[in-house]
């Protein structure tokens, strides 16, 4: 009987110590689990890959993946901690576990990672990319008079690429007027004017053609004394050479109308009324390219000139114009 509470205090020990193992170690038959920090991670020389980081601001332990990896199972306890780094001159696919297993393109270096993308990743394949670049030319449309040169509103862009499934990933942007873009960003204006008497931005009123019946090849960029209106982004080489490269173009336009320099009939409400976007295939486009015409729509202010029995009297078609 007196053996009893020694078996008694060797249980409690013994459960302590079982409670005290890290959850995250597997342990082996028979065998202590080893420490976290003795486990061996994936690593590789390869030029194509992915490093993932242990803590944000790539801090702590790094896992290396090259090429695809089709079932990704996170090398760290913390998911959301991770800080990922894709290697020079490539773009990795990330496709997260999401209602529509949606796929992320991403190049260079995200500090927290784990926190802003917090679907978990199910596969990574790294690709070959290089640099693309799309700038702002102007517009063309049909011209009276100088007020019909008054333009507000926006116009943004993306690089997509089409993927096997048919779907399409954005392109992250690299380099944005000139500035290095430090964080994640996909989509850019390129146009950008709150209201229509406004200060001019760029010297707009020198870069809106009068398109008349034919659409102008506007061959230079927009003047204006900082750098070029130009966003550059990471694309993918295959995909650039199968031509599943593709221009995004969202206008949210307004412009001013006059018939004449005498007239009446002065508008200022003439409006993509619409949502609507283009899609102009990069490989395709020569290196000054347009895009489809937009038709903005409205009627002379206080309805001086507007026709009768028509719900617009003014209808105007926009291109807005680009090069490589």
């Amino acid at each position: 009987m007196k053996q009893l509470p020694i078996i008694f205090c060797l249980l409690i020990i013994s459960i302590e110590a079982s409670a005290q193992i890290d959850p995250r170690v597997a342990t082996p038959i028979g065998k202590r689990p080893l420490p976290s920090a003795l486990i061996t991670l994936p690593t590789t020389t390869h030029i194509d890959r992915v490093e993932i980081y242990e803590q944000p601001n790539f801090g702590g332990r790094v896992a290396k993946y090259a090429n695809v990896v089709n079932s990704f199972t996170y090398p760290f306890t913390n998911k959301r901690d991770i800080s990922l780094k894709v290697a020079p001159g490539h773009i990795a696919y990330i496709v997260f576990d999401d209602e529509f297993k949606s796929t992320l393109i991403c190049t260079g270096d995200y500090p927290t990672f784990g926190r802003v993308f917090q679907n978990n990743i199910l596969s990574i394949t790294i690709k070959s990319a290089n640099a693309q670049n799309v700038s702002f030319s102007g517009f063309s449309l049909q011209i009276h008079n100088n007020d019909c040169k008054k333009m507000a509103g926006t116009v943004k862009i993306r690089l997509l690429e089409k993927l096997p499934d048919g779907t399409y990933a954005a392109c992250p942007i690299i380099s944005e007027n000139g500035t290095t873009v430090s964080s994640f960003k996909n989509q850019a204006t390129i146009f950008s004017k709150p209201m229509l008497e406004g200060p001019e931005v760029n010297c707009m009123r020198d870069f809106i053609f009068n398109s008349g019946r034919a659409v102008p090849v506007i061959s230079s960029t927009v003047a204006s004394n900082r750098s070029a209106i130009k966003d550059v982004f990471m694309v993918s080489d295959y995909a650039l050479q199968n031509g599943n490269i593709f221009v995004e173009v969202v206008p949210n336009l307004t412009v001013a109308h006059k018939s004449g320099d005498l007239a009446d009939d002065y508008a200022s409400n003439v409006k993509i009324q619409t949502s609507d976007h283009d899609l102009i295939n990069y490989k395709n486009a020569g290196m000054y390219f347009s895009s489809k015409p937009f038709t903005a729509k409205g009627n002379p202010n206080d309805n001086h000139g507007r026709a009768s029995g028509v719900e617009y009297s003014i209808i105007k078609d926009i291109r807005i114009h680009f090069s490589k």
